[in-house]
């Protein structure tokens, strides 16, 4: 194992979507997530967006439940609870940084994780730069 990530929604979603800018390289490092080259540390909340996000752009209730189980199944991605501690480190990552609430979460657990936070949002990363480690999706597909 190669070391521990906390992955945006947004690189979830574009592994699944094919017309996604960076599809293949988002596809490429769930394929290392998933032979357990990575482990993946997430807050729950990022499971509720990209099946929402799948349901959104589908519209197929059967593809968006397909998502969801199958995330679910991936042994090296750790979904974490949204408890209080969370909650209120999270509330004030958002407040010293101007981070939209599910953004916030995300960095809050990459930082209490220690891992490396991987976004294609490019204004979230330029935010966590400065609380956490970060990392292009591209470096990590090179590097893997």
């Amino acid at each position: 194992m190669k070391g521990g990530l906390t992955l945006d929604s947004s690189v979830f979603i574009a592994a699944l979507r094919p017309t996604e800018s960076l599809h293949d390289q988002c596809r490429q490092l769930f394929e290392h997530v998933i032979k357990g080259q990575y482990e993946v540390f997430v807050p729950y909340s990022v499971l509720v967006e990209v099946v929402a996000a799948a349901f959104r752009r589908t519209n197929s209730r059967q593809f968006a439940r397909t998502v969801h189980a199958q995330l679910l199944q991936i042994a090296s991605i750790h979904f974490l609870d949204l408890v209080k501690s969370r909650a209120s480190q999270a509330c004030e990552l958002a407040m010293a940084s101007g981070l939209r609430g599910m953004d916030a979460l995300v960095l809050q657990v990459a930082r209490e994780m220690g891992t490396t936070l991987v976004t294609l949002d490019e204004e979230f990363l330029e935010l966590a730069k400065r609380v956490v480690r970060t990392q292009s999706v591209r470096a990590l597909v090179v590097s893997a």
